[in-house]
C-alpha cells in the first residue's frame, strides 16, 4: 500500500531516505542471509495494482496492452495508447523471496524501507498518514549510522521469525 504523509516535510524528509534506506537494506539482508545456509534468498519484481482496480479492469488493460505489442496499423496503435492514457496504471513492486525447500516467505522491500524511513509507530494496516523517523538524520543530512542500524534490527527481526533458522 502507498503510504501517505502527515505533511509536505515528512514526505521530502522520506524521499531523501528512501534511497539509503534501500541500499542499507539490501546491504544488511546481504550479510545477515549469508549466515543461512539453507536458506535462497533473491528478489522479484513484480506489478502491484491499487485494491480498487477488478481483476476485469486489469484484464482488459493487459489485453490493451498486448495488442498494442503486437499491432503493426500505426492508427490502431495510437488509438490503443490515448486508451491506456485514461486508464489506471500498476506500480512496480519488489520482493524479498526467502526459499528452503517448499518454505517460502516473501516481504515487501518498499515496505520494508517505509518501516526504515518512517517513525517506530508505523503500521501499514493502519490509514493514517506517516511521518518520518527524525532521529535518521544529523541536522539536514541522513545519519548513516543510525540508517544502518535501523536495518539491521529489521532485517534480524524478520529473520528471527523464520521457522528455525539452520
Amino acid at each position: 500500500m502507498k503510504p501517505t504523509f502527515i505533511d509536505s516535510d515528512a514526505w521530502e524528509k522520506t524521499n531523501t531516505l528512501m534511497q539509503p534506506a534501500f541500499i542499507r537494506l539490501l546491504d544488511n539482508i546481504r550479510k545477515l542471509t549469508d549466515e543461512l545456509s539453507t536458506w535462497k534468498t533473491s528478489y522479484q519484481e513484480t506489478l502491484v495494482w491499487d485494491a480498487d482496480i477488478s481483476e476485469e479492469e486489469q484484464g482488459r488493460i493487459g489485453l490493451l496492452q498486448q495488442e498494442l505489442k503486437s499491432t503493426t496499423d500505426n492508427d490502431r496503435a495510437y488509438e490503443i495508447e490515448q486508451i491506456l492514457e485514461g486508464l489506471p496504471k500498476p506500480y512496480p513492486a519488489y520482493e524479498w523471496k526467502l526459499e528452503r525447500g517448499e518454505e517460502v516467505v516473501i516481504t515487501d522491500v518498499w515496505e520494508l524501507c517505509y518501516r526504515i524511513c518512517f517513525t517506530l509507530d508505523y503500521d501499514p494496516s493502519i490509514d493514517r498518514p506517516a511521518q518520518a523517523d527524525s532521529t535518521l538524520f544529523d541536522g539536514d543530512e541522513v545519519d548513516w549510522s543510525s540508517l544502518d542500524e535501523k536495518a539491521k534490527r529489521l532485517v534480524t527481526e524478520i529473520l528471527s521469525q523464520l521457522p528455525t533458522l539452520s
